[in-house]
This record gives structure tokens, sequence and C-alpha cells, in this order.
């Protein structure tokens, strides 16, 4: 009677082992989809002479950022950002900035991969439009 019990527990043992395993396969994310190349830039309207450009913060967001802080900063695997919430995390944009290009406690560093116009862009994004 003991020798049944313990098989029949061996067997719900390899019955959950085998649900973990194609659950945690099955649900991989979608493959990388690669990030455009170039800076995307918003003219200020002022023409050719004299005209500023500056690099599309929503832009650079939704190709480097979304992923893991969802579309509208609400947080998927990483923080949420929406509502002011980088804000009160960075009181001083500086130190968001460094983070961002340095990286820390999962997420990446992006120093290497934006320019620095895009890190801020990015930052300025986060903490006003957001």
């Amino acid at each position: 009677m003991f020798t049944r019990i313990v098989n029949g527990v061996e067997v719900v043992a390899l019955l959950a082992v085998g649900v973990f395993l194609v659950l945690l396969f099955a649900n991989e994310p979608e493959e990388a989809v690669p990030a455009p190349v170039g800076t995307t830039t918003v003219s200020d309207g002022a023409g050719a002479e004299g005209g500023d450009e500056r690099v599309d913060g929503a832009a650079v967001f939704a190709s480097h950022c979304a992923r893991c802080h969802g579309a509208a900063g609400e947080g998927l695997t990483a923080p949420a950002l929406f509502d002011g919430r980088v804000a009160r995390a960075f009181p001083d944009v500086a130190n968001q900035i460094a983070f961002v290009k340095a990286g820390g406690g999962g997420m990446p560093s992006f120093g290497s991969l934006l320019s620095d116009a895009e890190i801020e862009a990015v930052v300025r994004y986060t903490r006003d439009e957001l």
C-alpha cells in the first residue's frame, strides 16, 4: 500500500514539473524588434535657418523603453513611470539621466546605445508626458 502512495506522489510530481516546463517555455517574449537606426527628430518649425531640431522623446521611449515600462509607462516587467512616479523617484533630472546612461537594479545601460540627446529627450518625456 505504501509503495502505491509513493508511486502516486512521484507521478504527480513529474506531472507538475512537466507543466512547469511547458509554461516556462510557452510564455517566451516575442522576438526582439531591432530599434530604428538613426535619431528621430522633430523640427520646431523655424526652418533651416536657426531652426532647432530636437529628439522625439516619445519615439525613443517607444523603441527602447516601452517593452519593459509599458507603452504608457504603466510598468510591465519594469517599474511604472506614469503619473509623476519617475520625477518622485529622481527629483534631480541629472540623477535620472545618469541612471539611464549607467543602468542598474535590473535596467540595462543605455549610455552606449543612445546619444546624450536621446537620453535627455526620453528622460524629459518620462517626466513631462507620462
